[in-house]
């Protein structure tokens, strides 16, 4: 089960130097809502397996990897308590989808409504947005 405070799941958090840590001891719920979540909205069986945060810019990022696909959505940071959470924050999540770009940084939330180019050295884009006005309950 996730911890969750105000409709939000704690996926990690920070330390003092801003290193991310992923701190669920099993993923398996979260995996199987976000592989849901991708199949009800896209059709597409990503699969997803595997969670890594990331720190892109000033962002902490959630990734989930499958033997295709990368899948990616933002994490929100309680600066008070350094906890990062998958939160829907004006209610809209987004998760962006790709397969072609799974291996590199092509198809990546940036925003909680825009996903970066699909398209990236040389590899023709498949970028999948998927959006949802709830958060996620696992």
């Amino acid at each position: 089960m996730l911890a969750s405070t105000s409709h939000s799941q704690v996926v990690g958090t920070v330390d003092a130097n801003g290193i991310p840590s992923f701190t669920l001891s099993n993923p398996t719920e979260l995996l199987a809502s976000w592989n849901n979540l991708i199949q009800t909205g896209t059709g597409i069986d990503p699969g997803l397996n595997n969670l890594v945060i990331r720190r892109r810019g000033g962002d902490y990022r959630l990734f989930a990897y499958g033997s295709e696909y990368k899948s990616s959505t933002l994490l929100t940071l309680n600066q008070s308590t350094n906890e990062l959470s998958i939160a829907a924050p004006g209610g809209i999540k987004t998760t962006c989808t790709t397969k072609a770009c799974a291996t590199n940084t092509g198809c990546e939330v940036q925003t909680d409504v825009a996903c970066s180019s699909g398209s990236i050295h040389g590899r023709n884009g498949d970028c999948t947005k998927s959006t949802t006005t709830s958060n996620w309950c696992f």
